[in-house]
């Protein structure tokens, strides 16, 4: 019994031993640095220490990026095929930067605008989910000049894509996010540069900007494409966007196909917002450029292929990318029908509330573009044509725009292209001659909704 007792003592205290030894071998600070040769067993230990305690995972965060400047810098994971290849910290709250862009084309043959609507997929990559249940625009992020250890200068669009299914299937059904080098295609293959290079390009961007500003003092934004081509020829490459036009052209091409020429003449900044939360991620602060792609007079729509479409497309021609954007669709202005709570809808589906203010405003842009055409630039606006009856004291008034869409705003907008081209036409004006336009083109138009065109008529 005294064997037995001395033998279970022994035994206790070896199994004690034992894994206080193993304990204090896992926990020790300097057993730790002994396997710091294999980043494995530290990565593996700091994941089961924070795992459960979110105040320590939250300090570990901190901890570990705690070098990131005021602009940030990027972090990466070398040791595990897990989650994201690197992380970029930032130790203010910070805005983020993005452009929307509206599509469209003016009909040659009956003057009318046509827009791009875009339709969601429900759930990425996964067509046969269905779309959306609203109109989308066409819009992103800006991918900006690289933080402070940054070895990307540009993401792969393909692998973008693979990275946002794997957090979309994440957060919905679980399965672990894992990517590998492999979604990485040879064609699309990530770019590194050295902080010497981005030295170099910053250098030379800013000599280019002397230039630029010495020719045209007045210049506001600069085109990316110039840019890019004076790097070149200094043999520098950025391959960035370099300004939020570049953005524009980026997000148009990779979530509409397009697969013709775009020139900066097409391109026009309509107005930026700053408006928390009322688009994207709730909680993120967004100032948004909204630009507006016109492709010119057409006499017919261009081309939208399938998604699924496979095989060569003719020029010119739109193809939604199939992983994010599921189906592409023109439409004239005149079919959006606005509702009595200021919705607009195209047939059964809404636009985005938020996108609305966006068409609008760019309609309006469009249409004052070509009431300068009509008037070999005499006028400029819709409120320049008020401005001349206001100024020869006329009581015919023009009516104002309570919306861009539907049949009665085309009615209105064709009155003004009538009094635009008729004051363009017009070797004097005075009084009398406005009035008589403002009367024929009214008369000419036959405008069939009662309409405040003129004094003694009310809407």
């Amino acid at each position: 019994m005294k064997f037995k007792g001395n033998f279970l003592t022994v035994l206790g205290g070896f199994v004690f031993g034992t894994a206080t030894t193993m304990t204090y071998t896992y926990y020790n600070p300097e057993i730790i640095l002994s396997h710091a040769k294999d980043p494995q067993f530290g990565f593996n230990l700091v994941k089961s220490l924070i795992s459960k305690d979110q105040a320590l995972n939250d300090a570990v965060a901190v901890e570990a990026t705690k070098s990131a400047t005021q602009f940030g810098k990027e972090f990466y994971n070398n040791i595990t095929q897990e989650g994201r290849r690197s992380i970029i910290a930032h130790p203010y709250d910070k805005q983020g930067s993005g452009v929307s862009v509206t599509v469209s084309y003016i009909d040659s043959t009956t003057g009318k605008i046509n827009l791009m609507l875009m339709e969601k997929l429900k759930v990425r990559n996964k067509a046969e989910e269905g779309f959306a249940p609203q109109y989308d625009q066409i819009g992103g992020y800006t991918h900006g000049a690289g933080v402070e250890g940054t070895k990307k200068t540009r993401l792969s669009f393909a692998e973008g894509e693979a990275r946002d299914a794997a957090e979309d299937l994440n957060t919905a059904t679980g399965v672990a996010i894992t990517l590998s080098d492999s979604s990485t295609s040879q064609k699309t293959a990530v770019q590194y540069t050295t902080k010497k290079d981005l030295e170099a390009i910053g250098k030379a961007i800013a000599q280019y900007n002397v230039k630029i500003v010495q020719k045209n003092p007045y210049i506001k934004n600069f085109d990316p494409n110039d840019v890019k081509g004076y790097l070149k020829s200094q043999g520098l490459e950025y391959t960035r966007d370099y300004n939020a036009i570049a953005t524009a052209i980026r997000e148009f091409r990779e979530e509409t196909g397009y697969n013709g020429l775009i020139t900066l003449e097409m391109i026009r900044e309509v107005y930026t917002t700053d408006n928390y939360g009322a688009d994207n991620v709730a909680n993120l602060h967004t100032k948004a450029s909204h630009y507006s792609i016109n492709l010119g007079k057409l006499p017919k729509a261009p081309t939208i292929y399938e998604s699924s479409f496979k095989s060569e497309r003719a020029s010119n021609s739109f193809q939604a990318n199939g992983t994010e954007i599921g189906r592409l669709t023109w439409v004239s202005t005149s079919a959006l029908e606005s509702k009595n709570d200021s919705s607009l809808w195209f047939y059964d589906k809404p636009i985005r509330f938020s996108y609305i203010s966006v068409l609008n405003n760019i309609i309006r842009e469009l249409r004052d573009g070509e009431l300068k055409e009509a008037s070999k630039g005499v006028i400029n606006s819709h409120n320049h044509i008020a401005d001349f009856a206001e100024h020869f004291q006329l009581q015919q008034k023009l009516s104002k725009f309570s919306g861009e869409f539907g049949s009665t705003a085309s009615q209105k907008h064709k009155i003004d292209k009538c009094i635009a081209q008729n004051i363009g036409d017009s070797r004097v004006i005075d009084s009398n001659s406005l009035s008589n336009i403002f009367k024929q083109c009214h008369e000419n138009i036959n405008l069939k909704h009662d309409v405040n065109i003129l004094g003694n008529i009310e809407e």
